[in-house]
C-alpha cells in the first residue's frame, strides 16, 4: 500500500542526516508516493554525502521533484547523478534540471520516458548546451518528444558545449532528414555509448552513420534495436565492414528486433571471422533460423 510504504520510507529518511555517508541511493520502483517523499527533500537538503539518486518509477509528482531539486542548489547538496525515468516532467521540472547541470556538478541526467513535451524537452538542450558552465556527460531521454529542432540543437551542442558528452540515449527520437549530419557530429564526438533505437533509421542512414563512424576511436556501446529499416538495401554490410577493418570500436552491438534474416548473418561474416573490438553482439528478437546460427559459430 503506498501510504505504508511513505510510513516505512519516512523512517528510514531520518537516517539521511549528516551521520549517514551513503553515496547511492536507488529507490527506483517502489510506491513510493508524495507523502513520504516530502520527508526525504527535508532530510535530503542537509545531507552532503549523496552523490547518486534513482527516483524513476516512483509515484512521486513534478512538484517534490523540484523541490528536491531546488535544493541541490544548496551549499550541502552534492548530487552528480539524477534519474527520474517514468516521472511526469514538464517545463518546471525541465527548469531546475537545467540548473542542476549547469551551475552544480550533475554529470548523469536520467529522463527516459518522462513525457516531456516538445518544448520543455528543446528547453532543457538549450539550458545545457548553450553554455560552457554545464557539466552533463550522459543523458537518458528515451520516450520523450525529441524532434528535429532538438537534434538539431544536439548536432550542434556535440562540437561546442556538449562536446565532454560521454552517453547520449536517443530511443524513439524523430531523426528525420537529419541523419547525415547526426552522424557526422557523433562520428567527431567522445560519445562511448550511444542508442538509436526505434528512431526509423533506414539503410541509406546507416550507411551515412557508418561513413561517419570511419576512424572514431571513442564509441564502445552502440544499440541499433528496432530499426526494422536498416535490413534493407545494403543491409548491416557497413557496419560489418568498418567493425572488420576495425575502423571504429565498438564492443557492445545491440539489434534486437530489426528484422534481420539468415541473409544478413551472411553479412556479418566478414567481422565475424577474425579478431574485432566486438565483444557482444545482441541479435534477439529477430526472423533468423537455425541453419544461419549454425554457420554463424
Amino acid at each position: 500500500h503506498p501510504d505504508e510504504a511513505s510510513d516505512v520510507l519516512s523512517s528510514m529518511f531520518v537516517g539521511l542526516y549528516d551521520q549517514n555517508t551513503t553515496r547511492e541511493l536507488d529507490i527506483s520502483f517502489n510506491r513510493i508516493t508524495d507523502k513520504g517523499f516530502a520527508d526525504f527533500v527535508g532530510a535530503f537538503e542537509r545531507n552532503r554525502h549523496i552523490r547518486f539518486l534513482d527516483i524513476s518509477g516512483t509515484q512521486i509528482t513534478e512538484r517534490l521533484v523540484t523541490q528536491l531539486l531546488d535544493s541541490v542548489l544548496g551549499p550541502n547538496v552534492q548530487l552528480t547523478t539524477f534519474r527520474c525515468g517514468e516521472v511526469k516532467l514538464s517545463q518546471k521540472g525541465a527548469d531546475s534540471l537545467v540548473r542542476i547541470a549547469t551551475n552544480f556538478g550533475a554529470t548523469d541526467i536520467d529522463i527516459s520516458a518522462c513525457d516531456l513535451s516538445k518544448k520543455a524537452f528543446q528547453s532543457l538542450l538549450d539550458g545545457i548546451s548553450g553554455t560552457n558552465k554545464n557539466t552533463v556527460t550522459s543523458l537518458r531521454a528515451a520516450g520523450n518528444s525529441v524532434d528535429k529542432a532538438a537534434i538539431q540543437t544536439l548536432i550542434h551542442g556535440l562540437s561546442v558545449n556538449l562536446k565532454r558528452m560521454v552517453y547520449l540515449d536517443l530511443a524513439g527520437a524523430d531523426i528525420g532528414k537529419l541523419w547525415a549530419e547526426l552522424a557526422e557530429a557523433i562520428g567527431s564526438s567522445a560519445l562511448e555509448a550511444l542508442s538509436l533505437a526505434n528512431t526509423g533509421m533506414s539503410d541509406k542512414a546507416l550507411v551515412a552513420f557508418c561513413a561517419a563512424l570511419n576512424g572514431n576511436r571513442s564509441l564502445r556501446n552502440l544499440n541499433l534495436a528496432s530499426n526494422p529499416k536498416i535490413a534493407k538495401g545494403t543491409g548491416i554490410t557497413p557496419l560489418s565492414a568498418i567493425i572488420a577493418a576495425g575502423a571504429c570500436r565498438v564492443q557492445n552491438l545491440l539489434l534486437m528486433n530489426c528484422k534481420l534474416k539468415d541473409a544478413h548473418i551472411d553479412q556479418m561474416t566478414v567481422m565475424l571471422s577474425q579478431p574485432t573490438s566486438l565483444l557482444a553482439l545482441q541479435l534477439d528478437d529477430n526472423l533468423i533460423e537455425e541453419p544461419a546460427i549454425v554457420s554463424f559459430l
